[in-house]
């Protein structure tokens, strides 16, 4: 061993004394002991960042207050899709009820035209039977009339002869048992009396016959009147009728359209809350993968947390009451590689698990936004 020291003035190595050598291998000693604290306290006390930190469902990493956030976000938006939903069904509900009581409005009315068609074609057919009643009617007043009036002509006539020959018939009986004679025993105008009487009660046989058929002929032509009436006045009822299930009609032919409106609104907004359902729920899928694998990476981490501080108390173990210096470079390097590579886990999981939950967070935001 060589050492420089300066004889005469001049530098120059001159082989070192025994003492030399013993302080020169002090300092060596102190400095490796130095540089070896140096480097444990630079893997072991220096470790306190928030990465050696074991993480809890309570740190930041975890998300959980955006995950709450996100769980109220999609509570609200699937109550609006189930309201949606709902809607869509309602105002189909609502669109059946007022098609079907505009299609029984519809058929109320044709079946009033059919009606008033009806009775149109028999007010048609009456007033023709009544043409026909009518003049029957006239010609059998006529022949009554003229009847009676030949019958009530000859009534006086017969009330004379009738009298006349009752009494010529009582004086024959008379004159026949004696009680009268001469001339109150003849037949005197008997024969034309009797033939007056015929002729009476012929023209009022005939009389009574045209009554029965003029009484008929009245009745079959006021019957028809009355008839007639009967069915204008249906037929002005039915009329009214019409006008009214006309409106009717209308009316809710209007509300079958506010309601077709109302029912394409609600299902073109349930159609785009269908399809943000499809988003939000691949999202869901999403979020679940995410938040899984920051599940993994943080039970990961934590658990490379416990290896690092285990080997450093290992390490602590190991080098307790011995000096840095002492300890022989191989085990020195096989300590200090075990611990760095502990150290080096810590820091890549860590990573990761930032990594992941600034993923989580994204797919959070993302999630958040397709909801609304």
């Amino acid at each position: 061993m060589l050492t420089c020291k300066k004889v005469k003035g001049k530098l120059s190595w001159q082989k070192a004394t025994r003492a030399e050598k013993a302080s020169y291998k002090v300092i060596l000693n102190q400095k490796l002991a130095e540089a070896r604290q140096a480097e444990l306290n630079d893997l072991v006390l220096n470790s306190t960042g928030s990465e050696f930190e074991a993480i809890t469902e309570i740190s930041i990493v975890w998300r959980n207050s955006e995950i709450q956030d996100w769980g109220k976000a999609l509570s609200e938006f699937k109550v609006r899709v189930d309201r949606s939903r709902e809607l869509v069904k309602a105002k189909e509900s609502e669109l059946g009820i007022a098609q079907t009581a505009y299609n029984q409005k519809l058929l109320e009315f044709q079946n009033a035209q059919s009606t008033r068609s009806a009775l149109e074609v028999q007010v048609r057919s009456t007033e023709s039977q009544l043409v026909s009643l009518k003049q029957s009617y006239d010609f059998a007043s006529q022949n009554y009339l003229s009847a009676k009036s030949v019958s009530d002509s000859l009534y006086y006539q017969y009330q004379r002869a009738y009298n006349e020959n009752a009494i010529i018939l009582t004086n024959r009986v008379l004159c026949d048992f004696g009680f009268v004679s001469g001339t109150s025993c003849s037949w005197g105008n008997y024969n034309y009396n009797a033939s007056v009487i015929g002729q009476y009660n012929s023209a009022l046989a005939r009389t009574n016959s045209l009554a029965g058929s003029y009484s008929n002929s009245y009745s079959a032509y006021t019957n028809g009147l009355t008839r007639l009436s009967s069915l204008r006045s249906q037929s002005s009822a039915v009329n009214i009728s019409i006008t009214s299930l006309n409106n009717q009609a209308v009316s809710l032919q209007r509300d079958l359209g506010v309601r077709q409106v109302e029912l394409t609104k609600a299902k073109s907004d349930n159609t785009a809350y269908e399809g943000k359902d499809v988003v939000v729920n691949r999202h869901l899928d999403s979020l679940a993968n995410v938040e899984s694998k920051l599940q993994t990476a943080i039970q990961e981490h934590n658990s490379n947390i416990d290896a690092f501080l285990q080997e450093s108390n290992a390490i602590k173990v190991t080098l307790e009451g011995k000096s840095l210096s002492e300890v022989q470079n191989e085990e020195w390097t096989s300590l200090i590689s075990e611990l760095k590579m502990a150290r080096t886990k810590v820091s890549t999981s860590y990573s990761l698990v930032i990594q992941t939950s600034a993923s989580l967070l994204e797919e959070l935001s993302k999630a958040t936004a397709s909801s609304k």
